[in-house]
């Protein structure tokens, strides 16, 4: 790799911020469609985030860094957005994921094996879904790209 072709860190930061309120604006509106759609005994919560710059530049360095030579568009990384849906009752998490799959398109499931909890003593399963969104390398079009993707999953 070419060092006097990377791009500076400000300039990487200055793209990606340019993104954020798109990552922000999707991320309400998956929420809002899950609440709205995902129906179980008991209504799961849902905890959010939009991967901070310093993860975001840190794990593209680490996955991504032949990508950092004179690439003017966002470096995309799957996990940008996360959402966690947590359900009162395990055999909830199964029943959920189904519907999931019915809202989206899905891209990948993960499976995480059972993960136990010694303080509360609850069993705690985790399934990474991965949806689909994508995002263009100007801001003008990913803002296009994003009411596209907004009205297409409503």
């Amino acid at each position: 790799m070419d060092t006097a072709n990377l791009i500076s860190k400000r300039q990487i930061r200055e793209i990606y911020e340019s993104y954020t309120d798109y990552f922000y604006e999707i991320m309400s509106k998956v929420i809002e469609r899950l609440q709205q759609n995902v129906k179980l005994s008991a209504q799961p919560t849902y905890k959010s985030r939009v991967k901070s710059f310093n993860s975001y530049y840190k794990k593209v360095l680490r996955l991504k860094p032949e990508q950092l030579e004179e690439n003017k568009s966002l470096i995309y990384l799957t996990d940008m957005m996360g959402i966690r849906m947590i359900c009162a009752f395990l055999e909830d998490i199964n029943l959920g994921v189904e519907q999931i799959k019915k809202l989206f398109e899905i891209k990948e499931v993960e499976v995480k094996e059972k993960a136990r909890e010694t303080i509360n003593k609850l069993a705690k399963d985790n399934n990474i879904i991965l949806i689909t969104a994508r995002f263009d390398d100007n801001t003008k079009k990913a803002e296009k790209v994003t009411k596209k993707w907004l009205e297409k999953n409503e």
